[in-house]
């Protein structure tokens, strides 16, 4: 008949996308694949079990604590809440047989310690005002799921872990000095007062010295009696 001819729409196919973004929130299990560089052999490293976007429903005190500080949907007392997963980081290490594997020193097999060195890195969305769950434009403009493989050997690692992530080495003299000087202020403070309320006894020791040295050279002159030297101290 026509040749063959098409009119171009045979090869785009419809699909339900609440059905497309349930596929998403089925955890998945993550498998690295590790080439040994003397070609001796490619090893599978488990990562664990991940899914694209999570859902989570807990109860709300309120809708504005639901929405605003939960970026989520509130119904009936609960709120739900959406995430993707934004990033997977995997520290790696091989053993003496050349075999490589996740490496969970420091506590997990992850890079940050902020993480609890745990691999996963989520990252909120807005829940729908409607109530549906989020639009799967909305899931690929955020271009989550990267994966990012470190080597357990990095110098960044051990100092993530020694700075407790900050990559500040020196927080323990900073915090000690901060000490110092709010103890410092502190004490000058509490001073003030005690200063305020011992002025008026130390104006009166002032003034009954400068009597009774003042006597003092009287009774040398002989001007005074001595039963006239202690009269202006009280």
């Amino acid at each position: 008949g026509d040749g063959g001819g098409s009119d171009g729409a045979a090869g785009f196919h419809t699909y339900n996308a609440s059905l497309a973004l349930e596929l998403l929130m089925e955890p998945k299990a993550v498998v690295l694949l590790a080439h040994r560089a003397d070609d001796s052999g490619t090893d599978r490293i488990p990562v664990g079990t991940y899914a694209l976007v999570t859902r989570d429903v807990r109860r709300s005190g309120g809708w504005k604590a639901c929405k605003y500080q939960m970026a989520g949907y509130y119904s009936h007392g609960s709120c739900t809440t959406y995430a993707v997963l934004d990033s997977l980081c995997v520290k790696v290490s091989q053993s003496a047989d050349g075999t490589w594997r996740a490496d969970d020193s420091f506590g997990g097999p992850g890079c940050h310690p902020k993480q609890e060195w745990s691999p996963p890195k989520t990252r909120r969305i807005h829940a729908p005002s409607s109530g549906q769950p989020p639009k799967l434009s909305t899931v690929r403009m955020l271009s989550a799921g990267h994966v990012t493989v470190r080597s357990a050997r990095d110098p960044e690692m051990a100092a993530l872990n020694i700075t407790q992530g900050t990559m500040f080495f020196a927080e323990g003299a900073a915090e000690a000095s901060a000490t110092g000087i709010i103890l410092l202020v502190l004490g000058l403070a509490l001073l003030v007062p005690g200063l305020l309320l011992s002025a008026p006894y130390v104006r009166r020791l002032v003034r009954g010295t400068a009597v009774l040295q003042a006597r003092s050279k009287a009774l040398k002159k002989d001007t005074l009696g001595p039963t006239d030297v202690f009269d202006d101290i009280l």
